[in-house]
């Protein structure tokens, strides 16, 4: 089952692919996005992509050839942070887009870490590449713990999560994703004082913001992001266009700031583009999403 690519329609209105463009996809996931650009680049427009779980790539492969399409594609198993190193393999660059958002598999599948809904090794990483959460949560401070906690995070408690994790790990090894959900629900428990389960904290689950934030200090994801942008924008030809769509605040603000403060860009959207209601309904990944296009002079 392949997920919906987020907004659609509005990247192809934005980005605007033409017959014989070359683009640059950053996150591949199941091919979606990448599968309608090739569509509208016929019959010679090539997409490069960008694609850390090797399983994944091998899904979009068998997928684009099902499409009649993988001939156009080159599929690079590689953090796109690096998309400089390869962009020369295209003659010229028309557009790139990037959707920030956790494939559907990495979370409905597990195995990486992701998620609290299964109990398994702790690890979050985009492929191999970074620090495991495993050695983050072993070797980080409280204030560490704490300052991401809270910058990646937003997570108002975070300075007692970081010293419940760090008096839980000197008893014991945290190596899983139920261990380190225990204790930030354990915290949560003794503070509510609730004898639930799970003592859901406005709507969310209560580990919700420190997972999401030891997963982007796991794959330096801001980091990558910025690295993306500068990068981006130096390769992107003239009148070429690049889309991010993002799915939280950090990132968002990050994209905003790089396009009103870049002289070679042209802001295509003086807000966020966000997905219609029809979609946001039948897409649960689309309703956090934010897309911002910009066009380089």
């Amino acid at each position: 089952m392949y997920h919906k690519p987020v907004m659609i329609k509005e990247v192809l209105e934005l980005l605007d692919p033409q017959p014989d463009e070359n683009f640059i996809d950053c996150t591949l996931g199941d091919g979606g996005h990448a599968i309608e650009i090739l569509k509208k680049t016929a019959p010679r427009g090539k997409i490069l992509t960008f694609e850390l779980d090797k399983e994944a790539g091998r899904k979009a492969q068998a997928r684009l050839k099902e499409e009649g399409l993988l001939s156009r594609v080159e599929i690079i198993n590689d953090n796109f942070r690096f998309l400089k190193k390869y962009a020369n393999r295209l003659p010229k660059i028309d557009g790139i887009l990037a959707d920030l958002g956790l494939r559907s598999g990495q979370l409905e599948e597990g195995g990486g870490g992701f998620s609290f809904q299964y109990d398994e090794p702790l690890d979050m990483r985009f492929g191999n590449w970074g620090k495991s959460v495993s050695d983050i949560v072993r070797e980080y401070s409280i204030e560490e713990l704490s300052r991401i906690f809270r910058e990646y995070g937003e997570e108002k408690n975070h300075r007692h999560i970081a010293k419940a994790i760090v008096e839980a790990r000197r008893k014991k090894e945290i190596k899983t994703t139920g261990e380190l959900a225990e204790i930030i629900l354990e915290f949560y428990r003794q503070k509510l004082h609730s004898k639930k389960d799970i003592p859901w904290v406005g709507g969310i689950h209560p580990a919700t913001r420190v997972f999401q934030a030891l997963r982007i200090e796991a794959n330096d994801e801001l980091g990558t992001l910025r690295q993306l942008l500068e990068d981006g924008v130096e390769v992107l030809s003239s009148g070429g266009r690049m889309g991010i769509i993002s799915y939280h605040s950090l990132e968002d603000r990050i994209v905003k700031r790089f396009y009103r403060t870049s002289p070679r860009l042209v802001i295509l959207t003086k807000k966020p583009i966000m997905a219609g209601e029809e979609e946001a309904r039948s897409n649960r990944r689309s309703r956090s999403a934010k897309l911002r296009a910009a066009l380089k002079k």
